[in-house]
C-alpha cells in the first residue's frame, strides 16, 4: 500500500526527479520550501488523460479521495516527503519539528491511509 501512495504521487507531480533535484539544488537553505497543496494535485490528475488502464485509474481517485480526508498538515508532509522527495530532515526544517517526529507522522498518515484503504475495500 505504502508503494501504491509513493507511485501515485510521484506519477502527479509535474517536474521529473532530475527537475526537481535542479531545482532544490538551485534554491538556497533560507528560501521559504514551495508548497504543493492537494487541490494543485487533484487539478493536474483532472486535466491528465494518459491512457492508463481502469484499474490503476480506480486507485488513484481512491487514494486521492482518502488524502484529501487528512488535515492540511497531513497532506503538505506527505507533497514534502514524496512530491519534492525532501529528505525527513528537510521535512522537518520546512514544518519546525524534528526528523523523529516527521517519521512519526508519516508512519502514522500512512497507517491512516492503509486502514481507509483497506476499509473501503472490504465494505466496496
Amino acid at each position: 500500500m505504502q508503494g501504491a501512495v509513493l507511485d501515485f504521487l510521484r506519477a502527479e507531480d509535474p517536474l521529473s526527479r532530475d527537475e526537481r533535484r535542479k531545482r532544490r539544488a538551485g534554491s538556497s537553505e533560507t528560501s521559504e520550501p514551495e508548497f504543493v497543496s492537494f487541490d494543485d494535485i487533484t487539478e493536474l490528475l483532472a486535466a491528465r488523460s494518459d491512457g492508463n488502464d481502469g484499474d490503476s485509474i480506480l486507485l488513484r481517485t481512491h487514494i486521492r479521495a482518502k488524502v484529501k480526508l487528512l488535515p492540511a498538515s497531513d497532506q503538505q508532509l506527505l507533497a514534502l516527503y514524496y512530491g519534492e522527495e525532501q529528505t525527513l530532515r528537510e521535512v522537518g526544517a520546512a514544518l519546525g519539528v524534528t526528523e523523529s517526529r516527521v517519521c512519526q507522522r508519516l508512519s502514522s498518515i500512512l497507517t491512516r491511509l492503509r486502514a481507509l484503504l483497506t476499509k473501503e475495500r472490504a465494505t466496496g
